[in-house]
């Protein structure tokens, strides 16, 4: 009653003034028509004052045209206005016919200056007349095709896109205003304007368009930046987002009055448009199997007024009916709780037409609810999972009504307080949270309903909003604790009954639950912002602030998503921004090439790099790029730069968003260097080799460097030199620079890496030499036997290294996998056995960096105390360093040289007395713990040499190719130590041929000599003599030595020359 008597007193106050108002407002016209300012013409009594457009006015094509006309006898009876051929009669605007007023349509005229003939007649006909300047010339015009009003963005920045259009055809000018800041454009603009200095701030952004007579047109929208780092962009859409599912966004645009659901796979939109009044606003929406359902918010100015569901299905919108709100939401009289609205996955209850109705929305279908006889439908009505509660009221006292629960077909009648109880029920489909009370008048306890019963949480509060003061979901509660001051912190109940702390702030501020989730996550408004928690079962997890009151967050498989208008943000999982490190070229550096390869190691240990993120930018220039995964390395090759200073951008985004930004800027310089210069190494020997290289394209001189370190000075003229006192078996790397004009050095001169002949190598194609050279059989044995060593099994021959292995594995500690290091040593002994008889130094270097072969060397070298032990101590066990160690190699030569020819001899026939020469040279490198470090790790380990020589010996028994390829190897080996020596005697005619291995003459009870061609005068015999007979004068034939085969067959050749004899008789 008291709110319609205040309507009353406004209304009669409303109609007086304005009976009041109107004739002053009247007068006030006419006034404002002939106000005295304007320009005055004066004849017959006759006076023309114009009051508006002012002389020289810019005017578009509607020109409105006020004056007053004055007179002395007779009345004014007509004024008109013409400009070229368009007319006006003015029409009176006061009385006594002295002021006057039009609007002329002037679009049919061409822009430019224009002349406004205006002339009065008075009814006596006589007439007056007066003239005004205009520029006739339309206003630009301004489209504004992106600017968010109420902006809220997980950037500082808002891309503001705008264009203007005028008919001058200079076109115009486009100015963005905001702050202090002006940002100014020609005919259109799309710009991201940082707004990081106003975050929080409400500001003005006014775009303007103006022409080339300074004419303006500018619209300007309220902003509120917002930045944080928790959010990373996922979508937006032509709306504000109303609901998300995996698979669909739905969203309201209000300017276009429809609805849109966009598919977040192909970006496909469907919509639906709507017509409603203008403050009538769809607050919340629900994704459904068939479209969607819509909460209306009415006008707030409508008291008393229900909310409304309508539902998009089959392209259409249909009004399904009305819905109240909820007691804590009346005192506003709109919607203010999504937990208010009766809809979920399944179901959809309103009211119509008098009835309750309970929508199925996956069929369509609707359901009556029965209501009990000679009662009706209060608008108190609400849904929990199936059941439908609701209240009636009855004409009849005897029958007042009630309150009943309606579920599957039955109604059960229900007491007052349980129905006030129910509504403010949340339920997740297990449990139930509610506020219960005892009387109207009485505080209420927040109680958890589930399979055990009732618990109550908490003390009694006198007021408690569902949804905002208490969450449920999964047996989760959420809810504000009153205290004793007033202040209410938030605390989270586990399904187990468990509570810890989630918040306590020091303000004065309500805790607003915005979300609980199904692990325990929650998020919360607190002074206008957004904070968010992640559960922990210790209770140390502090709140992260991760936006305003503006977020609306949801959870979707696991994964949290928040909504501001039109935008869709994932909630990161992390902040950490990637680092960008070793960019190439580095600040400032200055490179040599027209076309460098850009690169930087981007890192990210915690989501990881997108690649697909990576921008490499150039002088404002994008980049082709590449991502190693492994080496976690861009790469981006530029070409065409020209000399001088470029700018070098790279931005990294991570998985979660955060993004990384380099700047820096490089300089280019062409080389002096060719392209393709290079720089060679030739006749590469143990301690020496010879350099060349490519000439520049202006020297005053080269340098040359030895692992970077000056080594020689040469003119201009000389591209070569020759490199001395090297260590054999060692990598080098050698680089040659230029002297430029201006007395520096290039930096970007050709190199090479060469490592200096191995022993080992050197022996080994020396053999190879030697092998190529005698029988082709050989070498076929020799290919068998490596097949057969390069074939054996790791699992079933793994017991061949057995007798070596019990030795190493005893000294192992705990934490080494045995089984894999055996295997692996296993392969090492393979690898070294196998290698190609005609090897490469690629080969050997195979072997020597292969990071298996490294990895187990370095544990075993562990376990004997040597942990500096590499793949080249072995080699140098074998065969020695070129220097000071001769290797097992150089110790069998050691023992053969102290040897006579009949040892030799007996030993070339005997495998047994060959094993006796390895065993004692075997044990003499065993024994020189000083020189070898593998002798000195195998010591530790108590490896004795009968140990290695019972690991030969398996191999021996396993291998079948052993014997002839041993043979083959031998022969090989004394073809490539064999040194001829010859005594001449009788005057030339006579010739005695020796061949001599590590200074011991062959026996000729092992070699035979014979004649392969040349002149019968030749005579060879068996023991190397030569000769030819008196009467020749000269004869030439070709000799050759073979070596008897003890394993039976042919002899083998180890010598073979063409030889002269001359007779000096």
């Amino acid at each position: 009653m008291k709110r319609l008597r205040l309507k009353v007193q406004y209304l009669l106050i409303t109609g007086m003034l304005a009976l009041l108002f109107i004739p002053l407002s009247s007068y006030a016209a006419e006034q404002s028509a002939v106000s005295e300012s304007g320009l005055t013409e004066a004849t017959n009594g006759m006076e023309i004052t114009v009051t508006s457009p002012a002389n020289g006015t810019i005017v578009g094509n509607k020109l409105y045209i006020g004056l007053k006309v004055s007179y002395t006898t007779f009345q004014i009876a007509k004024v008109t206005a013409q400009i070229d051929d368009v007319t006006m009669n003015f029409v009176s605007c006061g009385v006594n016919y002295t002021c006057w007023k039009g609007t002329m349509d002037i679009s049919s005229l061409p822009k430019g200056e224009k002349s406004v003939l205006i002339t009065a007649w008075d009814s006596n006909g006589g007439s007056v007349s007066k003239t005004i300047d205009i520029i006739y010339d339309e206003k630009p015009l301004l489209q504004v095709q992106q600017l968010a009003s109420d902006f809220t963005g997980h950037t500082p920045k808002l891309r503001v896109q705008a264009t203007c259009s005028d008919d001058d055809p200079n076109g115009c000018t486009l100015e963005i205003s905001y702050g202090s800041d002006k940002i100014t454009r020609v005919n259109s603009i799309d710009q991201h304007v940082d707004l990081g200095e106003y975050i929080e701030q409400g500001l003005d952004i006014t775009l303007t368009a103006i022409d080339s007579r300074g004419q303006t047109a500018s619209q300007s929208f309220p902003v509120w930046p917002e930045h944080s780092e928790w959010l990373r962009l996922l979508d937006t859409v032509d709306g504000d987002i109303l609901d998300v599912s995996t698979e669909k966004i739905l969203f309201d645009n209000r300017q276009k009055r429809q609805l849109g659901i966009k598919d977040r796979k192909s970006g496909e939109i469907i919509t639906v448009p709507y017509d409603l009044p203008i403050n009538d606003v769809f607050k919340f929406g629900f994704l459904t199997p068939h479209g969607a359902v819509m909460a209306l918010q009415l006008d707030k100015g409508i008291m008393d007024a229900p909310s409304a569901l309508y539902e998009w299905r089959d392209d259409k919108l249909n009004y399904l009916g009305y819905f109240p709100s909820s007691s804590a939401c009346e005192n506003e009289y709109l919607l203010c709780s999504i937990h208010d609205v009766p809809v979920n996955q399944n179901y959809a209850l309103y009211g119509k037409n008098g009835d309750i109705i309970l929508r199925n929305l996956v069929t369509g279908t609707n359901e009556i609810i029965p209501i009990p006889p000679e009662e009706f439908i209060v608008n108190r009505f609400f849904l929990i999972g199936n059941e439908v509660y609701f209240e009636t009221y009855s004409r009849n006292w005897e029958n007042p009504g009630g309150s009943y629960k309606y579920d599957k077909g039955t109604i059960t009648p229900l007491d007052d307080f349980t129905s006030e109880t129910l509504l403010s029920t949340i339920s997740d489909g297990h449990y139930s949270l509610f506020c219960k009370t005892t009387s109207y008048d009485s505080p209420c306890s927040l109680v958890l309903r589930g399979p055990d019963g009732d618990q109550v949480i908490g003390d009694e509060v006198w007021s408690s909003v569902r949804g905002m003061d208490y969450q449920l979901n999964q047996g989760w509660v959420a809810y504000n604790r009153p205290t004793v001051s007033g202040h209410e912190p938030l605390w989270l109940r586990t399904p187990d009954g468990q509570e810890q702390q989630v918040a306590n702030f020091s303000t004065s501020y309500p805790y607003i639950i915005a979300y609980l989730a199904e692990n325990g996550d929650v998020a919360f408004y607190n002074d206008n912002k957004l904070f968010f928690r992640k559960y922990k079962a210790d209770g140390i997890s502090d709140p992260v602030e991760i936006g305003t009151s503006e977020l609306r967050l949801i959870r979707l498989d696991g994964q949290e998503y928040g909504t501001i208008d039109n935008t869709l943000f994932a909630l990161k999982k992390e902040t950490t921004a990637p680092t960008i490190g070793s960019v190439q070229p580095s600040d400032d550096e200055t490179v040599t090439v027209n076309n460098p390869v850009l690169s930087a190691v981007i890192l990210d240990p915690d989501s990881g790099t997108d690649p697909f993120s990576l921008i490499v930018k150039v002088d404002d220039q994008i980049l082709e790029s590449s991502y190693d995964v492994e080496s976690m390395t861009v790469t981006a090759p530029a070409s065409g730069l020209q000399d001088g200073t470029h700018s070098l951008l790279i931005r990294a985004t991570d998985k979660e968003g955060n993004i990384a930004v380099h700047s820096g800027s490089f300089t280019v310089k062409k080389s002096v260097w060719p392209e393709g210069s290079s720089l060679k190494a030739e006749d590469v020997g143990r301690n020496s080799l010879a350099l060349s290289w490519s000439a520049a394209r202006e020297s005053n001189g080269y340098r040359i460097y030895r692992n970077e370190e000056l080594i020689d000075t040469v003119n201009e003229n000389v591209h070569s030199y020759d490199v001395t006192v090297l260590q054999p078996d060692t990598r080098y790397i050698f680089k040659v620079e230029s002297g430029l004009p201006d007395g520096n050095w290039s930096k970007d001169g050709p190199s090479l890496s060469v490592r200096t002949s191995s022993p080992f190598l050197e022996w080994l194609n020396k053999l190879h030499a030697a092998l190529v050279a005698g029988d082709s059989a050989d070498i076929q044995d020799v290919r068998n036997l490596l097949d057969e060593i390069a074939e054996l099994d790791d699992s079933t021959d793994l017991s061949l290294i057995d007798p070596l292995w019990y030795k190493i594995s005893a000294k192992l500690p705990a934490s080494v996998d045995q089984a894999e290091l055996k295997i692996s040593l296993f392969r090492i002994v393979k690898a070294m056995g196998s290698l190609r008889y005609d090897p490469q130094l690629s080969d050997l270097e195979a072997i020597r960096t292969n990071p298996e072969f490294i990895a187990a060397l370095e544990t075993i070298a562990a376990a004997g105390g040597q942990p500096n032990v590499s793949m080249d101590d072995f080699l140098i066990l074998l065969f020695g360093d070129g220097r000071n160690a001769g290797g097992i190699e150089g110790a069998v030569r050691d023992i053969l040289k102290d040897m006579k020819p009949k040892e030799l001899a007996t030993l070339l026939v005997n495998k047994d007395r060959m094993n006796v020469v390895l065993s004692k040279a075997l044990a003499e490198v065993l024994d020189d713990k000083n020189t070898y470090a593998l002798s000195a790790m195998l010591y530790k380990l108590n490896v004795k040499p009968e140990d290695i020589r019972s690991s030969l010996y398996n191999f021996q028994v396993k291998l079948k190719y052993d014997v002839p390829a041993i043979n083959a190897l031998i022969v090989a080996f004394i073809r490539s130590e064999a040194d001829v020596k010859v005594k001449i005697t009788a005057n030339g005619k006579k010739h005695e041929y020796r061949l001599k291995v590590l200074d011991i003459v062959l026996p000729s009870s092992i070699v035979r000599w014979t004649k392969v061609s040349g002149s019968d005068d030749v005579n060879v015999k068996l023991n190397g003599n030569v000769s030819i007979s008196n009467h020749a004068a000269s004869s030439t034939a070709v000799i050759q030595a073979s070596l008897f085969n003890p394993y039976g067959g042919k002899a083998k050749v180890i010598f073979q020359k063409e030889v002269t004899l001359i007779n000096v008789d």
